[in-house]
């Protein structure tokens, strides 16, 4: 096979890839910490881990800065690795107000970007994640850690990572 053909073979195999597969932008917001991964379902049924990782801001840096920055970094990522849907975990409620708020604020900008890349976009509650992922809503996040890592087959060690990893599979089982 010429160099040629086998370029173009690998072409055919990537568009195949990408109109076969469901990959899902999995988002566990945060002004401090975004954690993000992108997660595909193959044919038979296993959970692969693309890419992850997580988007931090300095508390130092005003709101608007950081909130643009994550903006920013989410659509770099959409482009580069191009979901089909988005799925984040939605604010619950917490003691602390104005975490609350800024987690909002977090969301809105990712859901602003997945919808000028017209991105559907599922929200979860964190017990929706936690059970979905771990068959119980009332685990805590170490739990959830080991259960995104097996569920993968790949070792996620930062915890806003992991966490985004069991959104994004919470989208999969959404759409399957």
């Amino acid at each position: 096979m010429s160099k040629c053909e086998h370029v173009m073979a690998e072409i055919e195999k990537q568009v195949k890839y990408q109109t076969e597969s469901k990959r899902i932008l999995g988002i566990d917001p945060g002004l401090a910490n975004c954690g993000w991964s992108v997660v595909v379902r193959n044919r038979s049924g296993k959970y692969v881990l693309m890419d992850s990782g997580c988007i931090v801001t300095a508390s130092s840096t005003c709101e608007s800065e950081r909130l643009l920055y994550i903006y920013k970094q989410i659509t770099e990522l959409l482009h580069v690795h191009v979901p089909n849907c988005v799925a984040i975990e939605r604010v619950f409620h917490n003691k602390n107000v104005s975490s609350s708020l800024t987690t909002a604020q977090t969301i809105g900008i990712i859901e602003l970007a997945a919808a000028q890349g017209s991105l559907d976009v599922s929200m979860f509650t964190p017990q929706q994640v936690k059970a979905s992922v771990c068959g119980h809503g009332g685990v805590d996040k170490a739990v959830v850690q080991k259960f995104a890592s097996r569920l993968t087959g790949v070792p996620v060690k930062n915890a806003h990572a992991a966490d985004s990893v069991a959104v994004a599979i919470a989208g999969h089982l959404r759409i399957h």
